[in-house]
């Protein structure tokens, strides 16, 4: 167990206090490692848009939902969340430590009419269900349909989660174990905290706690 500390040991942040810049650095160093996961959507002119999220989690197994939050780029909507407003669809694309300069690059700022995948080195194939495409690369894909779309900030929207409901899972044939279940570790997912990137690294479990009899 690490050593416990006093209220001395540490120092306190307002958040309110520090300037709007500096708190989506601040807020990725504090909560993480995060998933660093790639949304492919669909634009009206059919151009396939990708971009890397790291504000992504699963919400619910009944139903199944994964949300994920965005926010606006100098004041307006990015392409991902025009998409999904416009076809209620996405494709969350897990990534693996391999692919992170390829999902760094999806970060590009290109126009509506251009999609980042070339740029980035991936590939797609079709969905089976949803009009997006998934990522080739990437190790496990969740296709989603629009579930709930929650628009945070005063008197303008900020930022908005994007909640999903997942209709089909990808998995790649080599993570699945012979009694059908997914080797959650048999992937290094990529992971990010602070400006980094993060792998794994050690993967270990424990056994489930009882309490003490009494």
């Amino acid at each position: 167990m690490p050593k416990a500390c006093e209220a001395t040991d540490y120092t306190t942040l307002k958040p309110a206090e520090i300037a709007l810049p500096d708190r989506l650095p601040l807020m990725g160093a504090v909560i993480g490692p995060r998933p660093v996961v790639v949304i492919t959507t669909v634009g009206p002119d059919g151009i396939v848009n990708a971009g890397a999220y790291s504000n992504y989690m699963g919400v619910s197994s009944e139903p199944v939902l994964g949300c994920f939050a965005l926010g606006r780029r100098n004041g307006e909507e990015k392409d991902t969340l025009r998409n999904i407003k416009a076809n209620s669809e996405f494709v969350v694309n897990n990534a693996s430590s391999v692919m992170a300069e390829g999902v760094h690059k999806t970060a590009v700022d290109f126009s509506p009419e251009r999609s980042e995948i070339p740029f980035a080195g991936l590939h797609t194939l079709p969905s089976e269900i949803v009009h997006a495409q998934r990522i080739a690369e990437s190790p496990i894909q969740l296709e989603c349909r629009l579930h709930k779309l929650v628009e945070l900030g005063e008197p303008e929207p900020t930022n908005t989660i994007v909640i999903g409901e997942v209709v089909r899972i990808h998995v790649r044939k080599d993570l699945i174990t012979a009694d059908g279940k997914v080797r959650g570790e048999g992937w290094d997912a990529l992971g990010g905290i602070g400006d980094a990137y993060v792998t794994m690294g050690e993967v270990f479990e424990l056994p489930y706690p009882e309490a003490p009899a009494e």
